[in-house]
């Protein structure tokens, strides 16, 4: 999760900086470690190269949270973990919305405040937080420093 804290902006800026940040450090990780990413493409995660290179190309899609749960409850998918507006969202749900609905990397913005950091700022209408979280449809687990390469 990526949350920048910057002054004089918005929400909408916010997820702009996440984005670009995500988008620069991918692109100057695949500019200046092919080497390192060729081996972790050969003996980690088949296709990681790709999933980057699908990253600095994409165009982000931005999603309220209240779009993402009314999308997750039209769906006919069967989920493990529950779909209710107050709910956070879990990474099955996350990757319906890549994988399934945008087939692009999401930005979820304006989670409620209940599920938000206490120190996140409120919207103006007091009920959701100023939160947004990035997910991509590639995205795997998050990696172990126990992990053996």
């Amino acid at each position: 999760m990526i949350e920048p804290e910057i002054a004089f902006a918005d929400l909408s800026d916010n997820a702009a900086l996440a984005e670009a940040l995500l988008k620069y450090t991918f692109a100057a990780l695949l500019k200046e470690r092919e080497e390192d990413l060729a081996f972790f493409d050969q003996r980690i995660e088949k296709g990681l190269v790709a999933k980057l290179e699908g990253i600095v190309g994409s165009e982000f899609v931005h999603m309220d949270y209240g779009e993402a749960i009314q999308v997750l409850e039209r769906s006919n998918e069967k989920f493990e973990f529950p779909v209710k507006w107050g709910l956070d969202l879990q990474s099955e749900h996350e990757r319906y919305l890549t994988e399934k609905y945008t087939k692009k990397p999401v930005i979820v913005m304006n989670y409620p405040k209940a599920i938000k950091a206490f120190y996140i700022r409120l919207n103006d209408d007091g009920k959701g937080g100023g939160g947004c979280r990035f997910r991509h449809r590639h995205a795997r687990r998050q990696w172990d420093p126990r992990d053996r390469v």
